[in-house]
């Protein structure tokens, strides 16, 4: 009798790194040692540390990576048998098609369903994010997952923020799987989203994800209210043995930045809506 579902995590680490490195001005074994790095430090001990574990982890890398950065992944796999590091050709953007080539050898013949959720290589997810995925399934053709409350920590810094961020990339989708194919979170950007009419949004009490912030991530600044006067604990949230504490008067910098950024968004909405009330 094989699994009713099954539920893959997958990630990128440095696919089409030679090109996506120098456009950074830094050398791709710079760079790849550079993110490796972040992903062992950050991302590995959140998934290493789900409560659940009744999933497959695929990691996607680059065919050119080389036999150093292969030895110590291998080490990692070997110990934990959900995790599969894969090695293929192409652009940071083909993961999607890669997902979709490797998925059949992944499945046994009776799974009916299958839950595929995004995850980058720097960023975490709470030790209950695929326990409280999975609690969602009840056989639906196709629903996207959004958790909605997340954080960001600031790496080399240590401050640690949380906000509500509706279109976050921390996407996971339920489908059926028919005739034997798929589509998987990837079909479409995690940005397009925000329109799916079966999504289902999910406000927890605590934050379910964190992005990880740091010198190589250009698309992601520190966003959120950073914490004054309590922490949170890093290590049982997602394995991460937080070293640094951030100043105080760091956290009030990023907590005046963010109301700033805040307020440029709300007040021309506000303004927005008065103009039409007395049009």
């Amino acid at each position: 009798m094989g699994d009713i579902f099954k539920h893959f995590i997958i990630t990128k680490i440095n696919l089409g790194y030679y090109e996506k490195g120098n456009k950074l001005g830094w050398s791709p074994d710079q760079w790849l040692k550079y993110r490796v790095d972040v992903f062992i430090k950050m991302c590995l001990p959140s998934v290493l540390n789900q409560s659940c574990k009744n999933f497959v982890w695929i990691v996607y890398l680059d065919k050119r990576t080389p036999e150093s950065i292969r030895s110590k992944l291998k080490a990692i796999q070997e110990f934990h048998g959900f995790v599969r590091f894969h090695y293929r050709r192409g652009s940071f953007e083909d993961i999607g098609k890669h997902f979709l080539s490797d998925f059949q050898n992944l499945i046994e013949i009776r799974t009916g369903y299958i839950i595929s959720t995004r995850l980058d290589s720097d960023d975490m997810i709470h030790r209950d994010f695929v326990l409280q995925i999975q609690s969602c399934f009840k056989k639906q053709v196709h629903l996207a997952i959004n958790f909605n409350y997340g954080g960001t920590y600031l790496m080399g810094r240590g401050a640690f923020g949380t906000a509500i961020h509706k279109n976050n990339p921390f996407i996971s989708l339920i489908e059926e799987i028919q005739n034997g194919m798929i589509k998987s979170v990837f079909y479409k950007k995690h940005m397009d989203y925000s329109n799916d009419p079966d999504k289902l949004e999910i406000y927890s009490r605590y934050p379910m994800w964190c992005m990880t912030v740091h010198k190589l991530n250009i698309s992601t600044g520190f966003f959120g209210r950073a914490w004054l006067f309590k922490n949170i604990d890093m290590y049982d949230a997602f394995g991460f043995l937080k070293k640094d504490e951030a100043s105080f008067l760091l956290k009030i910098r990023l907590n005046i930045s963010f109301m700033r950024r805040k307020s440029r968004k709300v007040i021309p909405f506000i303004t927005h809506n008065i103009i039409r009330k007395f049009r």
